[in-house]
């Protein structure tokens, strides 16, 4: 005599599902108990012949699910809980000793596609809840930038999608390792300004060299990003109104400060090492 996990005092009584698939049910809180070993004889068998076509439930279906945890009504050990999908919050309460799973009221109607599609099984698998998580925490990043970058996250997303899918005109497969260089420079140099900043303060007779060398990359920088920019759209200037103005301030700046840094009498008594090495 099976006792009903959730009202814990109901015997639960034999039911039919669908064809030929029993399993057993609470008339109190209309739970469902179902066994696993049965559901895979039953679809052994009802694979030689036609199944019934049955839709997945709409996401929208309003199941309710229960929160706590539940024992095997057969073994009485407690059983683990796993999720359908994302857009659904239910959990089914699954026994992998007995291979029992407990379906809440509703929740037939939400595994049924499952059931007559053979997937219901993979509900119970490390791929299928690793798919779940995978999905729920792509939908919460994708909330979180909604919420940064309001109005404009549809089109920063259409964007994207232009960048990155083969077929549309401004795709190209470069783009991808472009911008993930782009920022990886800029990235250095922003660590690689605050470091002179460090060596500017302790007088570091490094100071100098360094701060060459940091202009001649920003202006070699700036050249290798067009030229790249160009293979990637060819129709497009070498050196647009923006690039030509960003690579005539580092030319500028290189032109006046290698010099002064090179034969700078205030230069070489600054950064003498006096108080850094």
């Amino acid at each position: 005599m099976a006792l009903c996990p959730q009202c814990d005092h109901s015997v639960l009584v034999h039911t039919l599902l669908t064809d030929h698939l029993a399993g057993y049910s609470c008339g109190k809180c209309l739970g469902t108990l179902v066994s696993l070993v049965a559901y895979r004889a039953w679809r052994e068998h009802a694979a030689r012949g036609p199944l019934a076509e049955t839709p997945a439930a709409t996401p929208d279906f309003d199941a309710p699910d229960s929160i706590g945890a539940k024992k095997c009504p057969k073994c009485r050990s407690l059983m683990s809980k796993y999720r359908i999908s994302a857009e659904k919050t239910n959990r089914l309460d699954y026994c992998p000793h007995c291979e029992e799973i407990w379906l809440d009221e509703g929740e037939w109607q939400l595994v049924e596609g499952l059931v007559m599609s053979g997937e219901f099984t993979r509900v119970f698998t490390q791929a299928w809840q690793y798919a779940v998580r995978s999905t729920l925490t792509g939908a919460m990043e994708e909330q979180r930038l909604r919420e940064v970058l309001g109005g404009d996250y549809d089109r920063v997303v259409q964007f994207a999608g232009v960048l990155t899918t083969p077929g549309p005109a401004p795709y190209h497969p470069f783009w991808g390792p472009l911008l993930i260089g782009e920022i990886a420079v800029n990235t250095l140099f922003i660590l690689a300004a605050i470091y002179l900043l460090f060596s500017f303060f302790r007088k570091s007779r490094r100071f100098p060299h360094l701060y060459i060398v940091f202009l001649i990359s920003n202006l070699a920088f700036v050249l290798v990003d067009a030229l790249l920019v160009k293979i990637v759209l060819p129709e497009q200037p070498l050196l647009d109104s923006d690039t030509a103005r960003e690579f005539g301030r580092s030319l500028v700046g290189a032109i006046i400060w290698i010099p002064y840094m090179l034969i700078s009498r205030r230069v070489k008594n600054t950064f003498s090492g006096a108080y850094a090495p």
